[in-house]
C-alpha cells in the first residue's frame, strides 16, 4: 500500500474497508423502520456489535442466535418467509442486554434499481404540484413524453405496501465500504414521499403491486453520469479486454494526484480535504459506485435489479460495453450468492435529430451501446431488454416518458421472474439468411406475430399500414442502402435492395434516433436494434 502524508487519508482508507470495530449493538441501515424484506429465500441479518458478543434475532416466529466476530461484524440468516402485508417487528439483542428493534417490517419482493441519471430521475415530473418539480425548467420535464403537455395528475395513488430505501451517493474508489449511507431509509409510497421515489422503479413497481398482491419494496441505487465501470467490482475487470490496465491506470492517477498535492501543499489541511474529496465524490473512478453503494448492499436478500444505464459509454471504452455489463452481472450475482438474481436491462432511447442517411457507424456512439445491450440480453441467462427506440426524444438523452419504461421492464420480471404468461418484449434479432439477393431474418418474442406500428405519448401503440422503414443492407462495397423490406412470416422479415445483388450485412434501427423503425409484435412492443454479418 502507498504510504500517504496525511494521517486524516489514512483513518478515511481503514473505515472504508471495514477494519474499525464497534462495542455498541447496531444493524445495518436497511434494517430500519418500514424494510420489505424478499420472500422465499434466506434472508441474512447484520450489523455490528461488541467482538464475541452473542446476537439473537427474533421475527415472525424465528428466532436465531449468533456471534459476532473479532472485528465486531456478526451476520444472521433468517429462514425463508411467506409473503406478508402485516406489520411486524424484528428485535435484536445481546448478552449484555442491548436491544434494537425495527418496527412495520413486511415481507414481499425486493428489487434494486441501478444506472444512472435515467434510473435516478425522481417523481417529481408526475407530482400534483408542478412546481415541485427542483428541475421543472429542463427540456425533459417541458416535454412530458412526446405529447407536450401531459401532466400525470393524480397518477400516484397510496400505498403503504409499496416502499422504497434510497442509497446515499458515496463512492468509495480505493476500497470496499460496508456502511449503507441512506439518509432517507425506507419511504412509503404516500403523499410527500412518492414524489423521492425513482420514476422507472415507480412505475415497474406499481405493475408488481397489481399483479402480485404482495408488498414491493424498491433499493433506489444509482449516480447521474456513470459508466459501466463505476458499479463494476475489481474482479470483473480481469474479464474483460484491457479493462484491468484501465483499472489500475486510473486509480495510480489518481493517487498520484493526492501524493502531489501532499507533497506540495503539506500544510494546507483545508486543501487536502478538498483534494480527498474530489477523489471521493468521483463517480468515474472504476469500482468506485460498486465499492461505495452496491458492496455494502450484500448480501440483502433480493429478487433481481433493473438496470438504465450506458449513454455515459457512448464516447468512453464504446466496444467494451457489452463485455464490461455482461461481467458485472456475472460477479453481483456470485458476490450476491444469487445464480439466479435476475437483471433486466433498459436500452438507451431515441436520442438526437433523424438522419435521412444511413451511416457506417453512429456518430454519437448510441447505436453501438444499445446493440450491445441487447447482445448481454439474449446471452445471459436470467436477463432481459426493454426497448425504447420508441419513446425518446431528440432534444435531450432523458426521455419524458418513464412509465413505459418502467412498465416495459416490469413485463420480464412478470414472465422470467414469476412466471406470468404475458409477452416480455419486443422482437429480438435471432437469425439471418440470404436467399439470393433477399435476406430473411427471423425474430424470438414475436407474440401474437409482427405488425407496423407507431407510438406517440402515452397512448398504446396502434398498428399502421405503412411500409417497414430503417432496414439497411450494404454490399461488399459498404456503402449502405435503405432496404425495402416487408414482413414475411409470424416471426420474420424479408429484406431486398434492387442494386445490392450480394448482401454482406443487414441492420436495422442503426441509429441514435431510428424515426422510421416501425416493427413491433402485436402486444405493442417494438424490435430492437441488431446487425448481423452474412
Amino acid at each position: 500500500m502507498r504510504i500517504f502524508r496525511v494521517g486524516c487519508w489514512i483513518s478515511v482508507l481503514v473505515c472504508m474497508i471495514g477494519l474499525s470495530r464497534a462495542d455498541t449493538l447496531t444493524l445495518a441501515r436497511i434494517f430500519s423502520d418500514g424494510a420489505v424484506l424478499q420472500r422465499g429465500m434466506e434472508v441474512p441479518v447484520w450489523g455490528t456489535a461488541e467482538p464475541g458478543s452473542e446476537i439473537t434475532v427474533e421475527f415472525a416466529g424465528q428466532k436465531k442466535v449468533g456471534v459476532a466476530n473479532e472485528d465486531g461484524r456478526w451476520q444472521i440468516v433468517l429462514d425463508p418467509m411467506s409473503a406478508s402485508t402485516e406489520p411486524r417487528t424484528m428485535k435484536v439483542y445481546s448478552i449484555g442486554n442491548q436491544t434494537s428493534e425495527i418496527g412495520n417490517i413486511l415481507v414481499g419482493e425486493v428489487w434494486l434499481c441501478g444506472g444512472q441519471s435515467n434510473m435516478q430521475s425522481m417523481m417529481y415530473p408526475f407530482a400534483d404540484d408542478p412546481e415541485k418539480d427542483p428541475h421543472k425548467d429542463r427540456p425533459e420535464r417541458a416535454y412530458r413524453g412526446l405529447t407536450g403537455q401531459v401532466r400525470l395528475k393524480g397518477i400516484q395513488s397510496e400505498d403503504t405496501l409499496f416502499r422504497q430505501f434510497v442509497v446515499d451517493d458515496t463512492p468509495s474508489p480505493f476500497g470496499e465500504a460496508r456502511t449503507i449511507n441512506s439518509k432517507q431509509g425506507w419511504l412509503k409510497s404516500v403523499p410527500g414521499q412518492t414524489e423521492y421515489f425513482t420514476t422507472v422503479g415507480y412505475f415497474f413497481g406499481k405493475e408488481l403491486r397489481r399483479e402480485l398482491g404482495v408488498p414491493v419494496g424498491l433499493i433506489d441505487c444509482n449516480h447521474g453520469g456513470s459508466p459501466v465501470e463505476a458499479w463494476m467490482p475489481k474482479a470483473a475487470f480481469e474479464e474483460v479486454a484491457g479493462a484491468m490496465s484501465y483499472y489500475d491506470g486510473e486509480l495510480i492517477k489518481w493517487r498520484r494526484n493526492i501524493d502531489r498535492w501532499n507533497n506540495e501543499h503539506g500544510t494546507d489541511l483545508e486543501g487536502q480535504k478538498k483534494v480527498e474529496k474530489s477523489a471521493h465524490n468521483n463517480h468515474y473512478i472504476p469500482g468506485s459506485l460498486y465499492n461505495g453503494l452496491v458492496h455494502p448492499l450484500i448480501p440483502y436478500a433480493m429478487k433481481g435489479a433493473i438496470w438504465y444505464q450506458g449513454e455515459s459509454n457512448r464516447s468512453k471504452r464504446n466496444d467494451t460495453y457489452g463485455d464490461s455489463l455482461a461481467a458485472l452481472i456475472r460477479h453481483w450475482r456470485k458476490n450476491w450468492g444469487q445464480e439466479q438474481l435476475y437483471f433486466f436491462i433498459a436500452q438507451i432511447a431515441a436520442w438526437k435529430e433523424p438522419t435521412d442517411v444511413p451511416l457506417e457507424k453512429d456518430e454519437w456512439g448510441v447505436a453501438e451501446i444499445m446493440n450491445q445491450q441487447r447482445e448481454v440480453a439474449v446471452s445471459v441467462e436470467d436477463s432481459g431488454l426493454a426497448v425504447l427506440n420508441d419513446i425518446g426524444h431528440h432534444a435531450s438523452i432523458h426521455p419524458g416518458n418513464k412509465m413505459d419504461v418502467g412498465k416495459r421492464l416490469s413485463r420480464w420480471a412478470l414472465n422470467k421472474s414469476y412466471g406470468k404468461e404475458i409477452v416480455p418484449g419486443g422482437p429480438l434479432f435471432k437469425e439471418a439468411r440470404k436467399d439470393g439477393a433477399e435476406v430473411i431474418i427471423t425474430f424470438d418474442d414475436t407474440g401474437s406475430g409482427l405488425m407496423t406500428g407507431q407510438k406517440v405519448g402515452l397512448d398504446p401503440t396502434v398498428e399502421t399500414d405503412e411500409p417497414l422503414g430503417h432496414f439497411q443492407l450494404c454490399g461488399a462495397d459498404r456503402e449502405w442502402k435503405w432496404a425495402q423490406a416487408e414482413i414475411s412470416g409470424k416471426d420474420s422479415v424479408t429484406v431486398r435492395h434492387a442494386d445490392i445483388a450480394d448482401p454482406v450485412e443487414v441492420r436495422y434501427a442503426w441509429a441514435a434516433n431510428p424515426a422510421t423503425a416501425n416493427l413491433y409484435n402485436r402486444e405493442g412492443l417494438p424490435a430492437s436494434i441488431f446487425k448481423d454479418e452474412l
